[in-house]
């Protein structure tokens, strides 16, 4: 048998193959597309809206913040460095202090200051008082410490001029007394205090005499001499009191008062006095626009080294602080370190600060700063001494809180 042969002519339809492949219609296709682009879209304007509603409420939460940053208080002041003058220098044309008859001392001896914000109706920001704690040189403090929100800003000022005045005062008693310790003061009534003072002086009074406690009457030539005599006298008894009222002499008697520092003896007059020095060595400042009591032993070691003569601390610039009483015993100040800082930035290299404010100069003495403790205006003329001599100090801060413990 022959083989067969079959043959497919090439023109013939090819069947179909088994292949998975679809065609889609176009338009089709292009309606997918869009649904899925749709999807897309609308998930991109949800995840937008949702990032912006996020950004939206932590810009809420930041302007509100920022604007109760601009909220005042009035619970808080700020303290930071204030001016720092040479009181043998002149402020606003006007020697800063001037002493009839002597001369200026050739070496810068400065009173330092604080300035405060704060005190005013006003307040002060949130926004301050954060900038505040995060600058080294600022202090925050509460504000009944140093302007009572009860007390009138006007009643403020006139309080922080008054003290200033006091220690002016109590400057020139103190520098005499340290220099020239038998020099006769006359002293005057400025203000009774007490119900019983009231009764007994008027202002301007001179005091001529005063009965002891050995009955015996003794003229008063000075403040130091007074108060020796008031130590052996007992509060709430009568002390008797020869007067100058005008032309006229006579006696007083007024109810000797406790003293209001616990650690003074005796009795007190109840009443504040003008302590004049001699004629010829009149002493007037300029430094009406600072207030606050305390400039005093500044004033008083610069007074006490013109009536010398003598630059005490030779040719090294010297600053510093601390109250001042008739006395001469030198007494603690706020913001110390505020003020050993305004000095360091002015470039001084010694501080004299009040012993009783050791507490707060440990830990604060700035770099580079010798800061030497005094309780007198004795110790501070030595301090000044013992530096113009290149000596070191005779006593640190450290070393007297070391002995407190």
């Amino acid at each position: 048998m022959g083989s067969e042969m079959c043959i497919r002519d090439s023109t013939s339809p090819t069947p179909p193959t088994s292949s998975s492949q679809t065609a889609v219609d176009p338009q089709v296709q292009a309606e997918l597309e869009k649904e899925v682009q749709a999807g897309i879209d609308s998930q991109l304007r949800r995840e937008r809206k949702r990032r912006l509603i996020a950004l939206c409420s932590v810009l809420s939460v930041l302007i509100l913040v920022g604007l109760l940053g601009f909220l005042p208080t009035t619970d808080y002041v700020v303290e930071s460095p204030g001016p720092v003058l040479n009181v043998n220098g002149k402020l606003e044309g006007k020697d800063i202090i001037s002493v009839k008859n002597t001369n200026i001392p050739t070496t810068p001896l400065a009173m330092t200051t604080v300035s405060v914000q704060g005190c005013d109706d006003k307040g002060i920001t949130y926004w301050q008082l954060i900038k505040s704690e995060l600058t080294s040189s600022d202090a925050v403090v509460e504000r009944d410490n140093v302007c009572p929100k009860n007390i009138s800003e006007k009643t403020v000022s006139q309080v922080s001029a008054a003290q200033m005045t006091g220690s002016q005062d109590s400057a020139v008693v103190a520098a005499w007394q340290l220099t020239k310790p038998d020099t006769k003061f006359t002293l005057t009534v400025e203000q009774a205090v007490t119900d019983s003072a009231k009764q007994a002086f008027n202002k301007g009074d001179k005091l001529v005499s005063i009965v002891d406690a050995d009955s015996k009457s003794v003229q008063i030539t000075s403040y130091k001499q007074l108060r020796e005599v008031l130590e052996k006298l007992t509060p709430g008894k009568p002390i008797k009191i020869t007067i100058e009222r005008g032309s006229a002499t006579q006696e007083v008697s007024v109810v000797g008062a406790k003293p209001e520092d616990s650690s003074r003896k005796g009795a007190m007059l109840g009443i504040t006095l003008n302590v004049n020095p001699p004629a010829g060595h009149e002493v007037t400042y300029a430094v009406e626009r600072i207030g606050g009591p305390s400039a005093g032993m500044i004033f008083a070691l610069d007074i006490a080294q013109r009536l010398e003569g003598k630059n005490y601390a030779g040719t090294t610039p010297v600053a510093g602080t601390g109250t001042i009483d008739l006395s001469g015993n030198v007494g603690p100040i706020g913001g110390i370190k505020q003020k050993m800082l305004g000095a360091k930035h002015e470039g001084y290299k010694v501080f004299l600060a009040p012993a009783a404010n050791c507490a707060d100069v440990v830990g604060n003495e700035p770099k580079g700063m010798t800061v030497i403790p005094v309780s007198t205006l004795s110790e501070a003329r030595t301090a000044m001494q013992r530096v113009a001599a290149g000596q070191a100090p005779a006593t640190t801060c450290k070393a007297i809180l070391q002995k407190q413990k």
